[in-house]
């Protein structure tokens, strides 16, 4: 199996995507194709090939034909269906390689399977993919992206009120990366050697950028505001209950309540929020990052805002 050389990205512009196409590019080691409707209002930066159309099966094989990589990193509100079009159109035209929507918690754990429905979602994709036979599967697990949940209190920790809501304790350790690691790593794993990267085929490939407890982050955010503890509203609730409340409110179609499930799992012990063991930053040369530095940038986003 050749080098990768030629990567098509589709969903390159949103607020996942663009990190992620943004260090692709400025890797200098590939060519690439952002793959986008004819009606979207994205643009794309230069040095990048554009093709446009409408996400037709004829026109994704056309757009996908000669691509070594497919990444696919698609919004909640894209078509049910549409992963699964994208699936079928890069088999037909034989593409290698394909990152599916992953980028996020450990779809090998089986409770974070059984306790998040949309895990097994995404299983049925990387299935589709293993029955197709002409491409094989690299499965991105980050864990929650840090610098965009800690900006938006879903950590638990809420910069402009000051309030801390601990899952238990807020002892247990998440593993958890920033968008920029994520996109680093993507570089490095799509830039191994094909013998080496043939390891991971159809199989998860772990990025961090740290593993880190709810304190941990209250911490250093006590250094990066300049205040001392007292000066914070700390309140804790079981996780068990977090997580209940939370499918419930999701059922009842209260997505924001919703979230307690889905961050409430990754801070459950022993859920697989925490995958130090599997961490594959050594052999991709990821480095991981300064906890201080990356949460001192998202407070000064946070107070400018």
């Amino acid at each position: 199996m050749p080098q990768i050389k030629n990567i098509s990205i589709i969903g390159g512009s949103g607020q996942q995507g663009t990190p992620i196409l943004k260090a692709l590019l400025l890797s200098k080691h590939f060519t690439i194709t952002a793959i986008t409707r004819s009606s979207s209002p994205s643009t794309s930066p230069p040095g990048i090939t554009v093709t446009r159309g409408d996400y037709s099966s004829s026109f994704l094989e056309s757009a996908l034909k000669n691509q070594d990589a497919l990444v696919i990193i698609l919004g909640v509100a894209a078509p049910k269906d549409l992963q699964s079009r994208i699936i079928t159109a890069a088999a037909s035209a034989c593409v290698p390689w394909v990152l599916p929507c992953e980028f996020g918690p450990d779809g090998a754990s089986r409770e974070m399977m059984d306790g998040l429905p949309v895990l097994a979602a995404k299983k049925g994709v990387r299935d589709e993919i293993e029955a197709a036979g002409d491409s094989g599967w690299l499965g991105i697990v980050c864990g929650l992206w840090f610098d965009v949940n800690l900006k938006n209190a879903f950590f638990g920790l809420n910069i402009k009120e000051r309030t801390v809501r601990l899952y238990d304790e807020g002892t247990t350790v998440l593993s958890t990366s920033t968008l920029d690691q994520v996109g680093c790593g993507v570089v490095k794993l799509l830039s191994l050697p094909s013998e080496k990267l043939l390891k991971y085929r159809n199989s998860f490939v772990y990025i961090n950028s740290f593993h880190v407890s709810q304190l941990d982050i209250f911490h250093s955010l006590l250094k990066a505001t300049s205040t001392e503890e007292a000066a914070w509203k700390v309140t804790k609730v079981p996780v068990h209950n977090a997580i209940t409340e939370g499918r419930n409110a999701l059922a009842a179609g209260d997505y924001k309540g919703g979230l307690d499930m889905f961050v409430g799992m990754m801070f459950k012990e022993g859920a697989g929020g925490d995958f130090r063991p599997k961490s594959n930053n050594g052999d991709l040369g990821l480095v991981e990052e300064n906890l201080d530095e990356v949460v001192a940038q998202v407070v000064k986003k946070v107070e400018a805002a």
